[in-house]
């Protein structure tokens, strides 16, 4: 499969979004030559700037009436994606996809959206749970990129000014969020855990 412009979503929250840098990380290693659009809101473009690997930041306001839809699907069509990953599928990003004209588009098969994206997995399932990072990992499958949860990327160390996004001591400190947590609470407390940690590094 042919790759040249990509574009991901995920608007919000700060840790939701540095959990998407493996799934980054995989589309570079697989499509190196593929431009990586990555959309995000106004509030969290800081931490966009900081990931690793992107093309392009896209930055969209959080409310948006009809007229600032209809400019960023102008936006879109300007550049000319392939493919639209969709890494929350919540009413805003499904709104922005199907808006989007993009041909292939791949996302979680949620209540009353589904029919949006052409590739669509279950984002929940019963135990064990499965943790954000690999959920979204998941979404790969539908450009030809499939990882098991024991092989999945570490995050690299990414610095810029006084902010720093510290790539894990070793294995064992990884192994646990990057796969199946054996308890909802854990995995939510694991991923908090990783937000917490690149706060703290903020001077």
């Amino acid at each position: 499969m042919e790759i040249k412009n990509i574009l991901l979503i995920r608007l919000r929250l700060l840790g939701d979004i540095v959990l998407t840098i493996p799934t980054i990380g995989l589309i570079k290693k697989n499509y190196p030559n593929a431009n990586i659009y990555y959309m995000v809101e106004k509030e969290f473009e800081g931490i966009g700037k900081l990931l690793p690997d992107i093309s392009e930041l896209i930055v969209i306001p959080r409310k948006m009436g009809i007229q600032a839809m209809l400019r960023l699907r102008k936006r879109i069509k300007a550049i000319g994606f392939d493919v639209l990953i969709d890494l929350h599928s919540g009413p805003k990003s499904s709104q922005i996809a199907f808006l989007s004209g993009i041909k292939k588009k791949i996302g979680y098969t949620v209540p009353f959206r589904s029919w949006i994206y052409d590739v669509k997995i279950n984002r929940t399932q019963k135990k064990p749970y499965i943790h954000s990072v690999y959920n979204q990992i998941r979404l790969l499958d539908g450009i030809g990129i499939k990882v098991d949860s024991g092989n999945i990327p570490y995050y690299p160390e990414v610095t810029s000014g006084n902010f720093s996004l510290a790539r894990p001591q070793s294995p064992g400190h990884y192994s646990l969020p990057a796969g199946h947590a054996t308890e909802k609470v854990t995995s939510r407390l694991i991923g908090m855990n990783l937000c917490r940690n690149c706060i703290l590094c903020i001077e």
